[in-house]
């Protein structure tokens, strides 16, 4: 499941990812806000926070975020992880050859570390 944390605000986005994501995650809540930000600014910011119940995505919800992170590779300034599985580094470093956006990563106990830096555009 993604949530839109209501702590985003102009061209920053904060999600919150618990469980599996799924599909309809993309389809009705992250792909409608992002295509919002991006209809009002040049660049948006986001900030994924990964709850401790993470289960991964169903593998078509990973293509369509993979296939909308290629259509806007140059439309993030940053883009931050807190608290993601060990397992998610790797994929971070392979999601910067496809988007042009400044990666960093945080463990769950730098909450306000990432927020700063996030809110930092």
């Amino acid at each position: 499941m993604i949530e839109i944390s209501n702590e985003s605000h102009d061209a920053v986005l904060i999600a919150k990812v618990s469980g599996k994501v799924t599909v309809a995650d993309y389809q009705d809540t992250v792909i409608p806000k992002l295509d919002s930000l991006l209809a009002e600014y040049a660049k948006v910011a986001a900030l994924i926070e990964f709850g401790a119940d993470f289960n991964g995505w169903e593998i078509k919800a990973l293509w369509i975020d993979l296939q909308y992170g290629l259509k806007h590779r140059n439309d993030f300034s940053k883009l931050a992880m807190l608290g993601a599985p060990c397992c998610l580094g790797g994929l971070s470093q392979l999601a910067s050859f496809f988007v042009s956006a400044e990666f960093k990563g945080f463990s769950i106990t730098e909450r306000e570390q990432a927020l700063v830096w996030i809110n930092a555009v």
